[in-house]
């Protein structure tokens, strides 16, 4: 999980423990939480073209409207 500049929070990596647990009625899910700003470019370009954009293509209707800047 990353905080972005925003301050939203995005699930860079775990969707389906995340959906598996919430199923189960979970309340929390152990995580990792990184602040985006604060990785390196050149990790910050490997999880935005490894995982969020095939994300926001595969889950339209939960990253429609996500703002691409966010992740420069």
């Amino acid at each position: 999980m990353a905080i972005l500049r925003n301050g939203e929070y995005l699930i860079i990596g775990g969707h389906h423990r995340v959906e598996a647990l919430k199923s189960l009625g979970d309340k929390t899910i152990p995580a990792r939480i990184y602040i985006w700003d604060e990785m390196e470019k050149d990790t910050r370009k490997i999880f935005k073209n490894t995982f969020i954009l095939p994300i926001r293509e595969m889950y339209p209707e939960y990253y429609k409207n996500f703002d691409l800047d966010l992740f420069e």
